[in-house]
């Protein structure tokens, strides 16, 4: 089991470095960038980290699974052993990738001084600035974490949804979930206003955003990642390596 989760994460640790580099290059240029063209009323803003991880999480988990599930089989590794690894792994490069985010965020209101560039996460952006006093930074870890967790879920069981699909199966999963989300999913919403304001509400509550309670979200998180990881055994047990 330790062997495969040190395979998985030495395997991500080059994704990681680039990622971490572009960031930090960016930051750079951007701080250089906007202490010259900013303007002295502070109306200039930078944020989006916490964005990209999600993203970027949710992508290694999606392109990693496949190649590995078949090198683990040939190597007479059983499904539930490749399952629990790869969970373990989620959590593991969350929990990394939380603390990077946390001194990233905090070297970015170093660098970009709120009286001229307004620096702004994620949980700010959503709850609001300076809620939670000596708490913040408790907060802010275990949102930041369940929101990895959650976005490397859903990547693994894309993957194994992918992965257990034949030809034509892949080809709707590719072209059919991304034309829900972003295509479907809106027209619904603006066509039947009863079911926009269902979900909206939803979302409100279960976000914590009528509370102003990021742990709501969290706890949401959490339980989410559950769902998505039983969903994704199932399927991990009954995919062929091909």
């Amino acid at each position: 089991m330790s062997q495969l989760i040190k395979y998985q994460l030495l395997q991500l640790k080059n994704s990681f470095i680039i990622f971490a580099l572009i960031l930090f290059g960016l930051l750079i240029f951007g701080g250089i960038t906007l202490y010259i063209f900013a303007d002295s009323n502070g109306a200039s803003s930078v944020n989006g980290t916490e964005f990209s991880m999600v993203i970027f999480i949710f992508v290694i988990f999606v392109c990693c699974f496949g190649e590995n599930f078949r090198f683990f089989i040939q190597n007479g590794k059983s499904r539930k052993e490749i399952f629990t690894s790869v969970i373990f792994t989620e959590i593991i490069t969350s929990f990394g990738m939380t603390i990077f985010i946390l001194i990233f965020n905090f070297i970015s209101n170093v660098v970009f001084n709120r009286s001229i560039i307004a620096y702004s996460s994620l949980i700010e952006q959503m709850y609001g600035e300076n809620l939670f006093g000596f708490m913040k930074y408790i907060v802010q870890f275990i949102f930041i974490f369940a929101t990895l967790l959650v976005s490397g879920s859903f990547g693994f069981l894309i993957a194994t949804w992918f992965n257990r699909a034949g030809k034509i199966g892949r080809i709707l999963i590719a072209a059919g979930v991304p034309t829900f989300l972003f295509v479907l999913f809106p027209t619904l919403l603006g066509i039947f206003p009863s079911l926009r304001l269902l979900i909206g509400n939803f979302l409100l509550y279960s976000l914590g955003l009528k509370s102003n309670n990021p742990l709501i979200a969290s706890l949401t998180f959490v339980i989410t990642f559950i769902i998505f990881s039983i969903i994704s055994f199932f399927i991990v047990q009954r995919t062929e390596a091909k």
